[in-house]
């Protein structure tokens, strides 16, 4: 029974196994996908996916500190609006501003995502989340 394995991964970053004449052999084995693997506490997301922050909010923070968790969740918010969607926006919203739903905060919250990352889908995002459109009755 050969199986990769990798019992201490603070010291080696592959999973490995012996061969069969007695060496070790490196595994290429892919642990996660990428775009949903979580990096290590205190790493930067680098996947097109928001997924890895979010779950850096649940993992590497401590339960009371919105301020890591508000941190990480608006970085997967970024990320998925810069892939045209809104996943992970309103977990944002929720830990940043406590549950207060308040116009101002919520255009406030993608103002400083915009102004951080600035980019035609993030920017886009705020315009629509800050700016009310009367309709005009030409009749």
């Amino acid at each position: 029974n050969n199986y990769c394995r990798n019992p201490t991964p603070e010291d080696d970053d592959h999973a490995w196994c012996v061969t069969t004449d007695g060496d070790y052999g490196e595994c290429n084995v892919t642990m996660c996908d990428p775009d949903l693997c979580m990096p290590p506490c205190g790493n930067p997301n680098q996947s097109k996916s928001g997924y890895p922050s979010f779950l850096q909010a649940e993992e590497c923070c401590d339960d009371g500190d919105s301020s890591c968790k508000c941190t990480l969740l608006k970085d997967a918010c970024r990320i998925s609006l810069e892939n045209n969607g809104t996943d992970f926006c309103d977990d944002a919203l929720s830990v940043c501003y406590e549950d207060i739903y308040d116009d101002n905060l919520v255009c406030s919250m993608y103002e400083q995502i915009c102004s951080s990352f600035p980019g035609e889908l993030t920017c886009e995002a705020a315009a629509e989340k800050c700016c009310s459109f009367e309709l005009i009755d030409w009749a």
